[in-house]
């Protein structure tokens, strides 16, 4: 099912953006690729690596300041493969859509609760695919800085989530004690019989994992000697696991580290945002859930430490090459030239609000929104601001509460298995001294308080006693030799009885790890981190960019968005099966949502065709960059009349156009 739901999807991607593969070089693909020296190849290679996207070399006070040699490397490779024919760049593009859809399912089902599973996989992988935001970035050669961006950074975060688990796998094994530390602990009495490994064992042992190699790949070796302590006695325990080796396992956690940090820098080299997928890693990896035992928030604290290393070492690199700051033009950001403090505020502040709608509802698109497009706020009683609060007080809400319900529902977790396991202690500590009468008046302890318990100082609430998982039987001798053999269980010295003590810190964590893990809470919480994250170097608030809203620029927060689409649609149609007329109900809206999505989606490609019908589409929108760029298209194809006409109209909505009065 998660197969054929990742294939459906990246084939829905392709369908759609089919009627792409015949379009030709619009708008900023002409100075990215046809004028490009770095793309036709008069520079050499490592002339990527010191000239910006439109290959003008950074340390020129004209650059652009747009560091993307990655991209550009593609770029080349398509003009080695077939020159300027447009067929090739965009069928690239359509292949790294695909690619990204299908990192989406991964991504999804790697993040959502159980529960909502199949319909949320599906919906994310549909909705990713077909939402129209994407047209630029798809349709548009020069987009494919955005869809490189966005298949290493869902890689860099697949990566790190893989480096966790691997890591939280050594910490939650139960009844893990190096010989070592037991036998320095309390040494074996020197009278206790040496154990002996039986032959029928060793071959047994042998076979299982000759076994587990021919059927998984992966045949886990003997684990380390187990000691477990009863009484005084130290009992040796080989124990067989399918997994990899202690040492491997160290060793993948190192290699999924490095990945992570790999392809973040790989992304950071495609398109600057994605390097925020070191903070989202970071984010992630701290809602893992509360673990209370030191070896975990070291090796956590480790892994931290390495991507904040790794992210400020690349941040710090790329503004030594940055250079001096790019001036962009007032049309192109009008807001950041305003005088006034309280309009750049308001404007700015409102801007990621604009961009939230144009995910909600992406029917209303531009290939540019420049040149006032979307009217500055200048007074607090603009409407628009009420808006804005009103959205800012929702996410603020929303993150509160799921931050406060889900620790609440932490804590309640391990208040719970703390008394249960408190409460077994307890009687397995009265039942060793049952005979003698002298502990707690002959009464079972942990029927009374614990400050009531007269052994409660040998009562350490860090550790219980745990049964063999095989018979189930802790205090007797009735660990039988099937059983030990059965569970690949037969070395025993001093006493065959399989008791061990174990941290209840791991129990502790292992009983809360799924539900952590996979909780509504934490899902929230990542999908908004991935729509908020990626987006916030193009907002305007940390620093001044060249644009006011670029749809391409919401490619990858639009994971984010689809992801939550899918946790909705998941937990509304949970009752799916029992026929409930609510779910049938959205599920019948959610699919002629969908439905829509992949017309418009279909029809938006037909804009990014050519110039002039991408030009046209923008009138209603930015009629003044729309038109100026229509009657110079007009003018090449020889139809004076009609350019003359768009020249008039441009002029008439911003008479200061040095360029369109030049033109006219």
């Amino acid at each position: 099912m998660e197969l054929w739901v990742t294939a459906a999807s990246s084939l829905l991607a392709f369908l759609l953006y089919y009627n792409t593969l015949d379009a030709g070089f619009v708008y900023d693909d002409r100075r990215a690729i046809l004028s490009n020296p770095d793309v036709i190849g008069h520079t050499p290679i490592n002339a990527l690596f010191e000239n910006d996207f439109w290959g003008t070399p950074l340390t020129d006070p004209g650059s652009h300041g747009s560091y993307r040699p990655l991209c550009v490397a593609t770029y080349r490779f398509n003009y080695a493969f077939s020159g300027f024919k447009p067929w090739s760049y965009h069928l690239l593009n359509v292949i790294f859509h695909c690619t990204a859809t299908a990192l989406v399912v991964v991504t999804a089902r790697r993040l959502l609760p159980a529960y909502c599973m199949r319909v949320g996989t599906a919906v994310t992988g549909l909705a990713f695919a077909a939402h129209p935001i994407h047209t630029e970035a798809v349709a548009g050669v020069v987009g494919r800085a955005d869809l490189a961006a966005c298949n290493l950074f869902l890689l860099s975060f697949l990566l790190y989530s893989e480096h966790i688990r691997l890591r939280e796998e050594r910490h939650k094994k139960q009844c893990r004690h190096t010989i070592k530390d037991s036998v320095m602990r309390r040494p074996i009495p020197s009278n206790d019989p040496p154990f002996r490994l039986s032959c029928h064992s060793l071959v047994q042992h042998i076979m299982m994992n000759v076994r587990k190699l021919l059927k998984a790949g992966k045949a886990g070796p003997m684990k380390i000697w187990d000691a477990c302590e009863v009484n005084g006695a130290v009992r040796l325990k080989c124990q067989f696991s399918g997994g990899v080796s202690e040492d491997s396992g160290e060793l993948l956690q190192w290699v999924t580290l490095a990945g992570t940090l790999t392809f973040a820098a790989a992304a950071t080299l495609c398109k600057e945002p994605a390097i925020m997928v070191l903070p989202l890693c970071i984010f992630y990896d701290f809602l893992k859930g509360t673990r209370y035992e030191e070896p975990y928030y070291k090796h956590r604290w480790r892994s931290v430490c390495a991507l904040g290393t790794g992210g400020f070492a690349l941040l710090y690199w790329r503004l030594r090459l940055a250079g001096a700051p790019t001036a962009f033009a007032a049309a192109d950001n009008p807001a950041s030239r305003d005088p006034s403090i309280l309009t750049r505020l308001y404007t700015f502040a409102y801007l990621p609000v604009f961009n939230f709608f144009l995910l909600l509802y992406p029917f209303h698109l531009s290939f540019d929104w420049s040149m006032d497009s979307i009217p500055r706020i200048t007074t607090l009683f603009d409407a628009r601001n009420i808006t804005t609060a009103i959205f800012y007080a929702v996410i603020s809400k929303v993150t509160w509460r799921t931050l406060k319900n889900e620790f609440k529902k932490h804590q309640d977790n391990l208040f719970r298995d703390a008394k249960y396991y408190k409460k077994q202690n307890c009687k397995i500590k009265h039942k060793w001294n049952y005979s003698s009468k002298q502990y707690n008046r002959g009464q079972d302890c942990y029927e009374r308080k614990s400050y009531h318990a007269p052994h409660k100082e040998n009562v350490s609430s860090k550790k219980l006693l745990c049964p063999c998982t095989g018979c189930k039987h802790s205090l007797t001798d009735e660990h039988t030799s099937v059983c030990r053999a059965s569970n690949n269980n037969n070395i025993t010295m001093h006493n065959s009885s399989c008791i061990c003590p174990i941290s209840f810190a791991k129990s502790k964590a292992s009983t809360t790890h799924r539900s952590v893990y996979r909780s509504p809470q934490v899902a929230l919480l990542m999908f908004m981190a991935f729509m908020v994250l990626p987006f916030v170097p193009a907002t305007n608030l940390l620093f001044y960019v060249g644009f006011v809203v670029a749809e391409r620029v919401l490619y990858i927060p639009s994971v984010g968005f689809c992801l939550l689409l899918g946790l909705g649609a998941g937990v509304l149609t949970r009752n799916w099966h029992r026929g409930e007329t609510r779910s049938r109900l959205f599920m019948l809206a959610l699919l002629v949502t969908l439905s829509a999505m992949c017309g418009y989606t279909m029809r938006r490609n037909l804009d990014w065709r050519d110039e002039e019908s991408l030009f046209r589409s923008a009138l209603r929108i930015n009629p003044p960059k729309a038109y100026g760029n229509l009657g110079s298209v007009l003018t090449t194809q020889g139809r004076t009349a009609e350019a003359e006409v768009a020249f008039e109209r441009a002029l008439k909505y911003r008479p200061n156009m040095a360029d369109v009065h030049y033109n006219l």
